[in-house]
């Protein structure tokens, strides 16, 4: 689910082509250029977390076969996922930031659970004294702008390309559902599109009729040509209808 949220999160960049099994209602913002915000907390993460969370038994495991230390693979994020490396601020901050929280919390004493609470809290503008937060807290706030630096102009560039594009290659049996997918593009007013390519063996054509248009097309000796109709586009909103909302 962690990685889930890392991917959909990018799918906006320039360039970037993202295959989802779904992704209509996944709880994970989907900016233009990139999320800066999200990817400011995986940076504090990435080096957070091994020195705070209290290892597992495979964690101990595989520390050992490394001749020690620990390991921050777990909470390492793919290559190539953040825009730019951090600035000498940047950087030096969330050292610092790392060594505050280590202090306070204690070296690996934290669960997993507890440090991404503390984290989220972190990340947030809710008011606290604490200066392990505090610390996490100017460290995120540096690290996001260093991010949004890069991620701004490159939303230039995908507006001026046309935005976030969608292509569903089903229809889900509510029609609420594919609405949701189709939200995915041209949130907050940006610009964006969809487009569905169905097969006529798809479950709603299949339960609704996909059988006769099938049949035409065999009797008419038409192979590998699409059908773009909007008879057929009437008829499965209608299925969608018949199903659920």
């Amino acid at each position: 689910m962690e990685r889930e949220a890392e991917i959909v999160a990018q799918s906006g960049r320039a360039g970037s082509v993202t295959i989802a099994t779904n992704m209509a209602g996944r709880g994970t913002d989907i900016l233009l250029g990139g999320n800066a915000e999200f990817m400011a907390k995986l940076k504090i993460r990435e080096a957070l977390m091994p020195r705070v969370v209290m290892p597992e038994d495979g964690d101990i495991a595989f520390e050992k076969k490394k001749l020690g230390g620990a390991s921050a693979g777990k909470w390492r994020v793919k290559d190539g996922l953040y825009p730019c490396e951090l600035s000498s601020e940047g950087a030096t901050l969330l050292t610092a930031a790392v060594s505050a929280a280590a202090g306070a919390w204690g070296e690996r004493s934290v669960e997993a659970l507890d440090a991404e609470e503390r984290l989220s809290f972190a990340c947030e503008k809710a008011p606290t004294v604490d200066p392990a937060t505090l610390a996490l807290r100017a460290a995120f706030i540096k690290i996001e702008e260093d991010f949004k630096a890069v991620t701004s102009v490159e939303k230039t560039e995908v507006v001026a390309l046309g935005g976030l594009h969608v292509v569903g290659t089903e229809r889900h049996e509510s029609r609420r559902v594919d609405n949701q997918l189709r939200g995915r593009a041209g949130r907050q007013g940006d610009p964006g599109s969809t487009r569905y390519f169905l097969s006529l063996e798809d479950n709603l054509f299949r339960v609704f009729g996909g059988e006769k248009i099938q049949a035409l097309m065999t009797a008419f000796n038409v192979e590998d040509m699409p059908i773009e109709s909007g008879m057929l586009t009437q008829s499965l909103d209608t299925a969608q209808k018949k199903v659920g909302p």
